[in-house]
């Protein structure tokens, strides 16, 4: 969810990510994040870039301002 607005001068987005994440590590083999706060970081960079017909344009940029919640899903 991405929420802009003249008032406070800042835009901020929600991101909500599935219980089930999983990456390649680097020999190429399939692992599952065991915990989402080991590959996202306070402080890392965000963009949100929406679209179709692989005509995408940058919606939000910004940068992880907490933790990653532990609900599922995970929330930023």
């Amino acid at each position: 969810t991405i929420k802009k607005s003249w008032r406070t001068f800042t835009d901020t987005a929600t991101i909500k990510l599935p219980k089930a994440i999983y990456y390649y590590d680097g020999n190429g083999i399939l692992k599952p994040v065991e915990h989402l706060g080991n590959f996202i970081k306070v402080g890392d960079k965000v963009e949100i870039r929406l679209g179709y017909n692989r005509q995408l344009f940058t919606e939000f940029t910004g940068y992880v301002a907490r933790s990653p919640r532990i609900n599922i899903p995970y929330e930023l």
